[in-house]
């Protein structure tokens, strides 16, 4: 990011000037402009120490459900749900899972496991992959619960804070329950300020910087740019074999948007806005970008829960703060939601009326994008707008239902589609043996009603088995009462900053 500073001249008096070289008075310029830039970069660095150890204090660990995923535990007489092979579900089946992995998948009766091992009757009960969300954006280990509490066990940030990277290794090793974290990069921009962002000013410092934390991240985000710095960004991460996920840029044509390196397009709507240019009319567009799409084997993230959100603020607005859930929201998600909903209760009739054609149009291309063969992933852009952790997920699994898809493709773009875009299709997305023991445990059959989603009879994690009455009732409760201060979510969105910019 560039700075201007001042003229640098308010140590040269003027008498010293009257008997300087124009090359003099330049070099005194420049001396001291590098020393007031060096003072500069030192504040900054002292200010990223503090606002980090600040925030570090912020983040305990999470002690409410003690973290053991040393048992071996055998799930009895259950009917899977796996997302694998040609069967949608398998009766009277049991599944052992052991160190964090599933272990043994066989017939009811035939699985062997020691005497430690803990059983779990599943009769009459429903398992299936831990589900993921594609799009979010964590604010609080409070977000984490709420996902595990809605059977969530997968999440990838777009935009990722420096907390959540911290969240993520005190995952990793052991100290503190959460979901398989995927992080990115902050969002990736040529044009104005982002607080979650950071703006690349030319194609070298792109390149630079995408090398500096390959090592680091699991997937580049891309916001608006020019075409030349989004084909380095999108030419770099593919020499590094980074995923991409990006917004659609407005400014040069699709077909160059679909290049090499493209992972996922993110926000469903913005095909309407950067393919047709908002026109709702020009729906002969759809078909033409629907085969691109497929041809350059990019997948997509529809996020219609984003639309839907709005319209309930729309027709909702004087109950929208209390709605069901709303009582988890963290303190800067409420802010945020709190002005997104002051503009949409103001809206004049022919901006409420298009919002209510586009979310429709928005489901027509969804279904376009499943009939194409298009690989569609959920996501729900959590703590954007009005989504809530977790929660969310629900909502846009019913979404995905409405548009055309199956019950079966909705859980799919949770599970086997994720895991396939994350890379990470040989330990996740299914139940099979090998696999990550992340898993769901349902009353009743999801391909019935994914509503029964909402209410898991249980989630393991890791190995670690969470049970509804006990485990998860009790990280509900804490996800409640022990949300993130406003002013604590400011010192963090303020560390974000200084470290990026």
């Amino acid at each position: 990011m560039s700075h201007t500073f001042g003229d640098g001249l308010t140590e040269i008096t003027a008498q010293g000037l009257a008997g300087r070289s124009d090359w003099d008075v330049g070099e005194g310029r420049r001396g001291i402009r590098k020393r007031y830039l060096l003072l500069c970069v030192l504040l900054l660095l002292v200010a990223a120490f503090a606002v980090s150890v600040a925030v570090s204090l912020m983040d305990p660990l999470w002690p409410v459900v003690p973290i053991d995923n040393g048992f071996e535990v055998l799930f009895e007489n259950v009917t899977l749900v796996p997302m694998a092979g040609g069967e949608a579900v398998l009766s009277a089946m049991s599944v052992a899972t052991r160190d964090g992995r599933i272990a043994a998948v066989a017939p009811a009766g035939e699985v062997e496991v020691s005497g430690t091992a803990r059983r779990i009757d599943g009769t009459g009960k429903f398992l299936l992959p831990g589900l993921t969300d594609m799009h979010v954006h964590v604010a609080d280990r409070t977000d984490l619960a709420l996902f595990l509490v809605n059977g969530v066990t997968t999440v990838r940030d777009l935009g990722a804070m420096e907390a959540t990277f911290r969240f993520k290794d005190q995952i990793e090793a052991g100290h503190m329950l959460g979901p398989r974290l995927y992080l990115s990069t902050p969002m990736l921009t040529g044009k104005d300020f982002d607080p979650l962002g950071r703006t690349v000013a030319s194609a070298a410092e792109a390149r630079e910087y995408i090398r500096s934390v390959a090592n680091k991240v699991d997937v580049v985000k891309v916001k608006e740019m020019d075409e030349a710095l989004y084909g380095a960004i999108l030419d770099e991460a593919f020499r590094l074999r980074i995923p991409v996920a990006a917004h659609i840029p407005r400014g040069f044509a699709f077909d160059r948007y679909l290049r090499p390196g493209l992972t996922s397009i993110e926000h469903i709507e913005e095909i309407v806005s950067s393919v047709m240019r908002d026109n709702l009319d020009s729906t002969e567009a759809i078909a033409s970008t629907v085969e691109k799409i497929r041809a350059a084997g990019v997948a997509v993230t529809p996020n219609l829960v984003t639309y839907q959100t709005i319209i309930a603020m729309i027709d909702e607005w004087d109950t929208f703060l209390d709605r069901p859930q709303a009582e988890f929201r963290s303190s800067l998600a409420r802010q945020v939601v709190a002005g997104n909903l002051e503009t949409w209760a103001s809206a004049d009739l022919d901006r409420v009326a298009w919002v209510r054609r586009a979310h429709r149009l928005h489901a027509g291309i969804t279904l376009a994008l499943r009939d194409a063969g298009v690989n569609l992933l959920l996501g729900t852009d959590a703590n954007a707008v009005g989504a809530i952790p977790g929660f969310s997920v629900h909502d846009e699994l019913a979404l995905l239902v409405e548009a055309g898809l199956t019950r079966l493709e909705a859980l799919q773009s949770a599970t086997v589609n994720a895991a396939r875009v994350l890379g990470v299709e040989s330990r996740a997305g299914t139940i099979e043996v090998g696999k990550d023991a992340d898993l769901v445990l349902l009353a009743a059959n999801p391909l019935d009603d994914l509503a029964v989603l909402r209410d898991p009879a249980g989630v393991m994690r890791n190995g670690q088995w969470l049970s509804a009455e006990g485990d998860l009732a009790a990280i509900r409760e804490d996800a409640r009462s022990n949300q993130l201060s406003l002013y604590a979510a400011v010192v963090r969105l303020a560390e974000h900053v200084v470290r990026n910019y």
